[in-house]
């Protein structure tokens, strides 16, 4: 790719054009105005079956074709649970979900109890 700037300090026009016109004619490509939830991502899923191959737990989801991706995951989360940069490497070491107090479930029932 040719540089941006030229030898005078000055921004190449070509360059600038041909980059924009590479962000548009991607957006384009895929579908700008599609809306996100069509291709739901299952990064999510495959963490959380990581989190059960960790603790020796049987997967609930058999995704046959990620396996060997959960299991390299599965991997990852021991390495850097190792080095201390995440805290949780297996599902039974993590914190139960915050159930809501009183006062928050009057906020988020109606008022006359009805749900």
């Amino acid at each position: 790719m040719p540089p941006v700037l030229d030898r005078s300090g000055n921004v190449d026009a070509l360059a600038v054009a041909a980059s924009a016109g590479a962000l548009i004619i991607f957006a384009v490509y895929h579908g700008i105005s599609r809306d996100y939830l069509t291709s739901p991502d299952p990064d999510i899923i495959y963490a959380y079956q990581a989190l059960l191959i960790n603790d020796g737990r049987p997967q609930e989801v058999h995704a046959h074709t990620a396996y060997v991706y959960i299991v390299f995951l599965a991997a990852w989360t021991k390495v850097l649970a190792i080095l201390g940069v995440i805290a949780v490497e297996r599902l039974s070491a993590s914190r139960r979900p915050i159930s809501l107090s009183r006062p928050s479930r009057k906020s988020c029932l109606p008022a006359d109890g009805s749900a």
